[in-house]
C-alpha cells in the first residue's frame, strides 16, 4: 500500500474573511456541458463574495439555473464569514 503524503498549509484569517467550501459538483457538470473554465469559477465567487452573505445562497441557485441544466452531481457549497 501506499501511503498518501498530505501538505499542510496556514492562511491567516482576517475579520470579515470569506471561506468557501463546496464540492466538484456546482461545477462539474457546467465545466462537461457549457466549457465553464477555471477562471469563469473565480470570477463567480469573487462577485459572489462581494454580495451580502443573505444574498448569496440565492445568487449562486440562479447562476445554476441559469444554465438550464438537469442536476446530475451532489452540491455542497458553504460561505464561512470570520
Amino acid at each position: 500500500d501506499k501511503e498518501k503524503k498530505f501538505i499542510q498549509n496556514s492562511i491567516k484569517l482576517e475579520a470579515n474573511d470569506i471561506i468557501y467550501f463546496m464540492t466538484d459538483g456546482l461545477f462539474k457538470e457546467l465545466e462537461e456541458k457549457y466549457h465553464y473554465k477555471k477562471e469563469d469559477r473565480l470570477n463567480f465567487i469573487s462577485k459572489l463574495s462581494q454580495a451580502p452573505i443573505e444574498q448569496q445562497k440565492t445568487l449562486t441557485i440562479n447562476n445554476l439555473h441559469s444554465f438550464n441544466t438537469t442536476q446530475t452531481d451532489d452540491i455542497l457549497f458553504i460561505g464561512i464569514r470570520i
